[in-house]
């Protein structure tokens, strides 16, 4: 489905909006995080193995009697059990160990990374008071580039940079509003959880960063809807000044 939603993505391409676009991947993600299978793939070598193997003994030592019944004869069992039969090495269990070790590694990970910068954040932020604002907004220089960071209570943090220049700010605002409005920092968290989940199959990697820059797309043509047709190049300038303090 991976392979599908990254081929898809593409054909669209500037038929629809940026909006309905990072849509998409909604479909992906829930099939990532759904606890259950909707159904077995009819190319799946797993899935296939067990059957044939069933169906393999019962050709093999199915019989017919003089009535036309079909009798099936049970598997012969070696009477000399001085030597203990072999037991095959279990290769579902050892991959069972290995995501299962995988998945935590980088659960750990995300929380760490997320918790020392939640850290950092409270130790040096300072309060800015934007009028008619939704959000709380805090200037720090702990980041390189201003960010919505936060889960239940999110935040608007910007560099001293963006915080003194007028037009930047205004910019930078409306961009962060537009990625509270999108729910983004919901998306961050559901992307680190299918990461964590399938952090084996690159196909997954590939989806999250592509669904992230449809994300921030979808935000900059949310934000210019916003600010105005007018203001579509200032604040293209003010993207590419971020782009290259960080």
């Amino acid at each position: 489905l991976a392979a599908r939603m990254i081929v898809l993505r593409c054909l669209p391409r500037g038929h629809i909006s940026r909006r309905l676009q990072c849509s998409f991947w909604l479909i992906l993600l829930l099939r990532l995080l759904l606890p259950v299978s909707l159904g077995t793939s009819p190319v799946s070598v797993a899935n296939a193995l067990p059957q044939a193997a069933e169906f393999n003994y019962v050709q093999t030592n199915q019989s017919q009697g003089d009535d036309g019944s079909v009798y099936i004869t049970p598997p012969q069992v070696d009477s000399d059990t001085s030597v203990p039969a072999q037991q095959p090495f279990d290769w579902a269990g050892l991959a069972m160990k290995l995501w299962a070790a995988g998945a935590l590694v980088l659960l750990l990970w995300f929380a760490a990374i997320n918790l020392s910068l939640w850290k950092k954040l409270c130790r040096s932020r300072r309060r800015l008071s934007v009028p008619d604002y939704p959000l709380k907004v805090y200037i720090t220089n702990n980041i390189e580039s201003p960010c919505l960071f936060g889960l239940f209570r999110p935040c608007v943090y910007l560099t001293q940079e963006t915080a003194v220049d007028g037009p930047a700010l205004r910019h930078v605002l409306e961009h962060e509003r537009a990625h509270w409005r999108h729910g983004d920092h919901i998306w961050a968290l559901m992307r680190g959880l299918c990461l964590a989940l399938h952090w084996y199959n690159p196909l997954v990697w590939a989806a999250v960063v592509l669904s992230k820059g449809d994300g921030e797309l979808a935000c900059d043509a949310g934000t210019v809807a916003q600010l105005g047709e007018e203001e579509r190049l200032p604040y293209g300038r003010t993207l590419v000044a971020l782009s290259a303090r960080s």
